[in-house]
C-alpha cells in the first residue's frame, strides 16, 4: 500500500527532529551540573531574632528563608502544591509526559503559552542548577537533571527541598518565610485559604503577590482551591468556607517594633560572628526585649516629642522649623536593674529618617544627671545626707587646666547658705556639688564612676560635677542601676543566648554581679533621690503612686534635657535634645522636656504590673530627726525637723538648738559642714 505523501513527510520530520533532539541531548549531557553537590547543599537560612517572651521580632538574611521539615508542613499545603503544580508528582520519574501532552494541546488550542508542564522536580532542578532563561536547550537540561534527581532522592526529600527553596516574592524563600511575610504566622498555623494563597505564588511571585494586585491574588487563590477540590483533597464544605474567607495580609512595609534595638543587635552579631554566619547560617538569637514595654515606650516618646515641638513652634518662626534636623530628638532606654536585661531601647523618633542611635552612639553632656555619682562617692567616703555645705560664692583658678578662672552658679543665680547634702541633691544646687567634689576628690569620684559603668572619657576638673564630660544615655542609665540594685553593678545585657542551626550554643550571657558600694550607701542615696521627686526638681513625677527615685539633668543653653529614675525592678532614662546641639528653647529643662516622657512610660508600665515592690531597707541603718538648717539633731518640738537616715554610728551627736547662736568657726559645728 502506497503511503500518503504528507504522512511520509511527517514521519521524516519527526525522525529528523528526534535525531536532532537525541544529538543535543547527548552533547549536553556531559555538561550538566553534578548532583553530588546536592548532598552537601545548604541553602542560605535567615537568622531569627526573638524577644524576651521568645516571639519572633526580626530576621537577618541574604535570602529570607526559614527551613521547616516536611513532617511539620501541613498536609493541606502539600496537597495545594500538588494540585496546582504537579498532580502526578508521586507517580512520575522526574518528567510528566501526560502533562507535556496536555500542555501542548491547551497551548496549541489557545495559540499562546497558557499552561506549563514542568514537574516539581524540574522546577527544583531549575532553581538549584540552571539559569532562568527560557529556551529549548535549558528545558532539555532541566528534564535530564530532574530524572537524575529522582533516581538519587526520595519523593519526600525532593518535596521538602522544593518547599524550602522556591521563591514566593517580597524577598521570601520557602513556605515558612512566605507565611511570615504575608500573614505574620508560622506555616503550621495557616488556615486553608491562607495556604492556598501561598501555593499559588511560585508560578509568578510578583504577578500574584497580594501586595501588588490583591484581586488577581484572590483569583489565583480560588484557582488553587478549585484544583484541590477537583483532586479531592478537600470537601465542598471546606472549599466553600475557604473561598469566602477574608485574607488578613500584613502590610508589605510593616515596621519592626524596635528598629534601633534590632540594629544594635545586628551590628554586634556581624562584628562578632561575621556576615556569612549571620546572614546565611540560620542563627537563633534570643534577646532581652520586652515587646509590650517597647510599644509603650515608643508611644510615650513620640507623643512627648510632639508636645515639645509644638511648644518650640509657638515660640519660634515656623519657617525655622521646616528643616527636619531642627525637630526635637529623643532617646529612651529601660533596664531591669537586677538582671541587666535591656527591656526597651529607642534611639530616635524615626528610624527610617535617621538610623543614628541616640541611646548608644550619641555622647552628650549630662548636666546635673551626673550628680548622684558625686553624692554616692561622698556617702561611701563617710559623709551623710545631713552634712552641711555652705552654698556661697566659689571661685576656682585654672579650673580647666588652661589658666581660666571659673565661678560656678546655681540655676537660680542665687546662693542659699548652709545646705544639707540631701537638700543640695534634691534642689540640684551646683555650687554645693562642686564644693563637695572638691572635698572628696576628683580621682576618687572618677574611680567610682568607672565602677558604675561609665566608660566615656571624664575630664579631671571640678566642672565634672556639673556634667561637663559627655556620656551616652545607655552608660549613664546603667550606672544608676547600682543604686537601684542595692549597690551591685550588673552589666547591661541585650542578648540572652545565640544558638546555631544545629542547636549548638554559641553565646550565653550570664548575670555577672559586682559590688560597687555598700547597700547602706545605695539605700541612703536612693532615699535622697526619692526626695528629688517628692520635694525637688523632679516633683512633676510625684503624680505616680509608686516608690520612685530619680534625677533631672539640664545643660547650658537648654541643649540637653535628661531624666533618669527607677523603682526596685525597673530603671529608665530619657534624653531630649537636638542633633546639632542647639538649644531646645528657654525653660526646656530635664523636668519639663524629659520628665513627662519618663512619667508616661513608667506610669503605664508599672500600672500593668500586679504590684510594685518597695526599696529594701538593709541592716546597719538608723534614723534621727535633724534640723535642716544645721544638719544636727532636732529638738522634739522643732517644726522644721526632718527624719533622716544614717549609717549606724554616723548620726549627729549634738542638738541644733544648743548651737544656734554659735559662730560657724566653732569646732563642734565645723564637724558638720564643709566650707
Amino acid at each position: 500500500m502506497k503511503l500518503p505523501k504528507w504522512l511520509i513527510l511527517c514521519a521524516l520530520f519527526f525522525f529528523i527532529l528526534g535525531g536532532m533532539t537525541a544529538g543535543v541531548f547527548i552533547s549536553y549531557l556531559h555538561n550538566l551540573p553534578q548532583l553530588k553537590g546536592l548532598e552537601e547543599y545548604h541553602p542560605p537560612l535567615s537568622s531569627l531574632v526573638y524577644s524576651l517572651d521568645d516571639q519572633l521580632i526580626a530576621q537577618f538574611y541574604q535570602q529570607k528563608r526559614v527551613f521547616i521539615p516536611l513532617a511539620k508542613t501541613p498536609q493541606n499545603l502539600i496537597h495545594a502544591f500538588l494540585s496546582v503544580e504537579d498532580t502526578n508528582f508521586y507517580s512520575h520519574h522526574g518528567i510528566d509526559l501526560w502533562a507535556i501532552l496536555r500542555a501542548f494541546y491547551v497551548n496549541f488550542k489557545a495559540w499562546r503559552i497558557k499552561e506549563g508542564a514542568s514537574t516539581i522536580t524540574q522546577q527544583l532542578a531549575k532553581v538549584l542548577f540552571l539559569t532562568p532563561e527560557k529556551n529549548f536547550i535549558r528545558k532539555i537540561k532541566e528534564a535530564v537533571l530532574a530524572i537524575q534527581i529522582e533516581k538519587k532522592y526520595t519523593k519526600n526529600e525532593i518535596l521538602e527541598l522544593y518547599l524550602n527553596q522556591i521563591y514566593f516574592g517580597n524577598g521570601a524563600y520557602g513556605v515558612e518565610s512566605a507565611a511570615g511575610t504575608l500573614f505574620d504566622k508560622s506555616v503550621e498555623d495557616l488556615s486553608l485559604t491562607e495556604l492556598a494563597m501561598i501555593a499559588g505564588l511560585p508560578n509568578s511571585p510578583n504577578r500574584y503577590s497580594p501586595h501588588n494586585d490583591l484581586d488577581l491574588a484572590i483569583k489565583r487563590r480560588g484557582h488553587v482551591l478549585r484544583r484541590m477540590l477537583s483532586e479531592r483533597y478537600i470537601s465542598k464544605e471546606a472549599f466553600d468556607s475557604a473561598i469566602s474567607s477574608p485574607l488578613n495580609i500584613i502590610p508589605k512595609s510593616r515596621k519592626t517594633i524596635a528598629p534601633y534595638f534590632i540594629e544594635y543587635i545586628r551590628q554586634y552579631l556581624e562584628g562578632k560572628y561575621g556576615a556569612n554566619l549571620l546572614y546565611k547560617k540560620g542563627l537563633h538569637v534570643y534577646t532581652t526585649l520586652d515587646r509590650e514595654m517597647q510599644k509603650i515606650a515608643k508611644k510615650a516618646l513620640i507623643e512627648g516629642v510632639e508636645k515639645i515641638d509644638l511648644r518650640r513652634m509657638n515660640k519660634q518662626n515656623l519657617e525655622k522649623q521646616k528643616n527636619k534636623e531642627q525637630y526635637t530628638q529623643a532617646a529612651l532606654i529601660a533596664i531591669d536593674p537586677k538582671t541587666g536585661f535591656v527591656k526597651t531601647m529607642i534611639g530616635g523618633k524615626n528610624f527610617e529618617l535617621s538610623q543614628f542611635n541616640r541611646a548608644t552612639q550619641a555622647k552628650r553632656q549630662p548636666g546635673s544627671a551626673i550628680k548622684p555619682i558625686i553624692y554616692m562617692t561622698a556617702l561611701e567616703c563617710g559623709f551623710s545626707a545631713a552634712n552641711i555645705v555652705f552654698d556661697s560664692p566659689f571661685i576656682l583658678e585654672n579650673a580647666d587646666g588652661k589658666g581660666n578662672t571659673w565661678k560656678p552658679e546655681n540655676f537660680s543665680k542665687r546662693f542659699y547658705g548652709p545646705t544639707t547634702l540631701r537638700t543640695a541633691l534634691e534642689k540640684s544646687r551646683n555650687v554645693v556639688t562642686v564644693k563637695l567634689l572638691n572635698k572628696i576628690g576628683i580621682k576618687t569620684t572618677i574611680s567610682y564612676a568607672r565602677k558604675m559603668g561609665i566608660k566615656s572619657p571624664l575630664a579631671p576638673y571640678l566642672s565634672l560635677g556639673l556634667g561637663s564630660s559627655e556620656v551616652s544615655l545607655l552608660e549613664l542609665t546603667s550606672a544608676y542601676g547600682v543604686l537601684a540594685n542595692e549597690g551591685i553593678r550588673v552589666n547591661p545585657i541585650f542578648i540572652r543566648q545565640v544558638i546555631d542551626q544545629n542547636k549548638k550554643v554559641l553565646e550565653k550571657n550570664f548575670i555577672r554581679k559586682e559590688r560597687v558600694v555598700s547597700s547602706q550607701t545605695a539605700y541612703i542615696l536612693t532615699s535622697m533621690l526619692q526626695g528629688v521627686i517628692k520635694r525637688g526638681t523632679g516633683k512633676t513625677a510625684n503624680v505616680l503612686p509608686y516608690p520612685l527615685a530619680a534625677k533631672t539633668g539640664t545643660t547650658d543653653r537648654f541643649a540637653d534635657a535628661w531624666f533618669i529614675g527607677y523603682c526596685p525592678d525597673l530603671l529608665a532614662g530619657v534624653w531630649v535634645g537636638l542633633d546639632d546641639n542647639q538649644s531646645l528653647g528657654k525653660e526646656e529643662t530635664g523636668a519639663k522636656a524629659a520628665c513627662p516622657i519618663w512619667i508616661d512610660f513608667m506610669g503605664q508600665v508599672l500600672k500593668s504590673w500586679n504590684s510594685v515592690s518597695d526599696f529594701t531597707v538593709p541592716e546597719g541603718l538608723s534614723y534621727a530627726y535633724i534640723d535642716p538648717e544645721t544638719g544636727l539633731l532636732a529638738d522634739g518640738n522643732s517644726p522644721s525637723k526632718f527624719l533622716e537616715v544614717f549609717k549606724k554610728g554616723s548620726e549627729p551627736k549634738t542638738y541644733s538648738n544648743r548651737l544656734k547662736n554659735l559662730k560657724f568657726k566653732d569646732n563642734d559645728f565645723y564637724l558638720n559642714f564643709i566650707e
